[in-house]
């Protein structure tokens, strides 16, 4: 059985709002008052506190009496909350999981599949009525007393017709009669289902009335999880035991108005490799308490963590400029133009051939090309220009993208080509599975310098020895680095030598 990480941390800061108790409440409440209820609606969901919390509620609306700011739950909350408590408002309330393939959700290499978990409903407070509509099948309607059990939460939108549903449930260890009761492995196909009520195919069940869970449960085989707020992770096993390869994915889900999120980021079955951004952003975690951990954001670990791997490569490629290198393009001359743009990526050129004339293009700096030009008019060059190009603006960011041409001292001949190589810029790590390639697998670095970078906001002061140890390793990694010198003779002096 293969185990499923969820990271809930994510959902606090989707900027939905929040705001603060206005007063000392005790646990078992459906009513409070906060000081601003602008942000909030029916049908919202609510955290108080922190995912992870000891003392942490995760809650719905009911109504919003804005006059007031006094907010009306669905259910009760577990535990006692002081004055100024934060209220985040949560979009999402579950998980729907799915295993494929490949890594690429966009470019599916196999059909995704959904997986399904056990999904507990109400609580021990629910209580149910256990009528007998005809024949066998038996119907379970919550009375309306305990928590709600939010039956159709759990099934597909919109809901299969009677008959046609394709969901199993387990009924255990409940104050019902052990008729009504279904604890076989699998459990009974659902027949119907309604907010409030479900009904099964039992030959032997029996009506009875104003029953609770009690100590026991009612759970669905379900492709919709609930996010488990006491921890930082919303945890899924994938009990089919054929599943041990490919990747898992994961999106957030609104029961209420049925919106999901995007595919997370793929989780592989046989676990991330150590230079994984997922892999290295855990070691870092691991070295931070609860407290900590509630202070730095997902998208914080993952900031630092690109910053970190930018200096690393940069530091590189000041003495090693073959590491980095990509595969070349061509540029091939037209007799009139002299510009040319390079590939988005491109952050330096390393050198530029002639094929045609099979010799290396010399280089200029941008200032004196005017000057060469004059001196040396029958000789090309070749020098560099980035630009800003304020007509185009990346959809996503907002940001201006700036591109690199690649400029000559004259038009190149029409059909003639040159191979440019140059090195890319460093890669924004964003997804879990983006991978760190440095000299003999020195990433582990990168975990000092997020700490450097994390110490301002944990209040920490050591966070100078962790930039002295990033330091360290990085001249470290510029020693070891390989280095291509054809294995030429050199001369220096004897280690016996006396100066």
């Amino acid at each position: 059985m293969l185990t499923l990480k969820a990271d809930n941390r994510p959902l606090e800061n989707m900027d939905e709002g929040f705001s603060y108790l206005a007063d000392n409440y005790n646990s078992g409440i459906t009513t409070f008052q906060v000081t601003n209820s602008d942000d909030y609606r029916a049908d919202d969901y609510l955290l108080l506190e922190h995912f992870g919390s000891e003392v942490v509620d995760f809650v719905q609306i009911d109504s919003v009496e804005q006059s007031t700011n006094t907010v009306n739950l669905r259910w009760a909350t577990r535990f006692a909350h002081t004055e100024s408590t934060k209220v985040t408002k949560i979009r999402y309330s579950m998980l729907r999981w799915y295993q494929m393939d490949g890594p690429d959700w966009d470019n599916p290499t196999s059909v995704p599949t959904e997986l399904r978990e056990w999904q507990k409903i109400g609580d021990n407070t629910t209580q149910w009525s256990i009528t007998n509509p005809s024949g066998d099948l038996y119907k379970y309607t919550w009375t309306g007393t305990g928590k709600a059990p939010r039956v159709t939460d759990y099934f597909p939108y919109p809901i299969p017709s009677a008959g046609s549903i394709d969901i199993t449930v387990r009924i255990v260890n409940t104050n019902f009669n052990s008729t009504n009761e279904i604890i076989t492995t699998n459990g009974t196909m659902v027949y119907e289902v309604g907010e409030d009520f479900f009904t099964i195919t039992n030959a032997a069940g029996l009506a009875e009335s104003n029953k609770t869970t009690g100590q026991g449960y009612i759970e669905f085989y379900t492709q919709y999880q609930d996010i488990n707020s006491d921890n930082f992770y919303t945890v899924l096993k994938d009990r089919n035991l054929g599943n041990y390869t490919g990747f898992g994915y994961f999106g957030y889900w609104n029961p209420t108005s049925h919106v999901q999120t995007m595919v997370k980021s793929p989780i592989p079955y046989l676990g991330f490799p150590p230079n994984t951004a997922k892999a290295i952003v855990d070691d870092f975690y691991s070295t931070l308490n609860n407290k900590e951990l509630k202070l730095v954001s997902r998208e914080d670990a993952f900031r630092w963590l690109s910053e970190g791997y930018s200096i690393a490569l940069s530091e590189l490629n000041i003495i090693n400029k073959e590491y980095s290198a990509v595969l070349p393009v061509i540029v091939t001359g037209d007799g009139t133009t002299t510009e040319f743009a390079l590939p988005a990526n491109c952050s330096r050129i390393i050198n530029v051939w002639d094929i045609s004339s099979d010799i290396e293009v010399g280089h200029s700096p941008q200032g004196a090309i005017d000057g060469y030009n004059a001196a040396q008019p029958t000789k090309l060059v070749y020098y560099t220009r980035g630009v800003k190009d304020l007509g185009v603006v990346d959809a996503i960011t907002g940001a201006y993208y700036g591109e690199l041409y690649i400029g000559f001292s004259g038009a190149p001949d029409a059909g003639a080509t040159y191979r440019v190589r140059y090195i890319p810029k460093a890669v924004r790590l964003t997804k879990n599975y983006d991978a760190v390639y440095l000299p003999d697998n020195n990433f582990y670095c990168l975990k000092d310098y997020m700490l450097f970078r994390a110490s301002p906001k944990l209040n920490r002061g050591d966070g100078g020895n962790f930039f002295q140890l990033f330091t360290a390793e990085i001249n470290r990694m510029k020693v070891i680095s390989i280095k291509q010198d054809a294995n030429l003779d050199s001369w220096g002096i004897a280690h016996s030598a006396n100066v």
